[in-house]
């Protein structure tokens, strides 16, 4: 056995282990809460802000393009900074959008925060992987 896994092997697995899994596999968790939150929610909003289906469906579509975009960043995020900057902000840029959403009375600034959201998904979900 090569002195590294001997020295994996001679800490153990404990609740240092156990924080971090959870903290970093619950932005998966934030992710699926938020994405039932936009579906069930799509059809409320759209009333209250007078839009259209096609406006509807890019208030919804623009999280995945976000998500999908967060996670190209993620790599540069980690690879220059570490996994753990990549986790905090995305649970920290989730949180100011998902308030600055909750806040939005126009159209544009939903989209707008709606996109930034998704990033900020994006952001923690390879660096939970790696």
């Amino acid at each position: 056995m090569t002195t590294v896994e001997k020295a994996i092997e001679d800490i153990g697995f404990g609740p240092g282990q156990v924080l971090t899994q959870v903290l970093a596999h619950g932005i998966w968790m934030a992710d699926g809460m938020e994405i039932g939150l936009v579906t069930s929610l799509t059809a409320s909003i759209a009333k209250d802000m007078h839009l259209s289906h096609t406006e509807m469906a890019s208030a919804t579509s623009l999280v995945f393009v976000g998500i999908a975009a967060g996670c190209g960043f993620s790599a540069q995020i980690g690879d220059n900074f570490g996994r753990r900057p990549a986790v905090l902000g995305s649970y920290t840029g989730n949180a100011i959008f998902t308030m600055a959403c909750a806040c939005t009375e126009r159209f544009e600034t939903l989209v707008a925060c709606r996109f930034l959201q998704g990033i900020c998904i994006g952001l923690g979900m390879p660096a939970s992987l790696a």
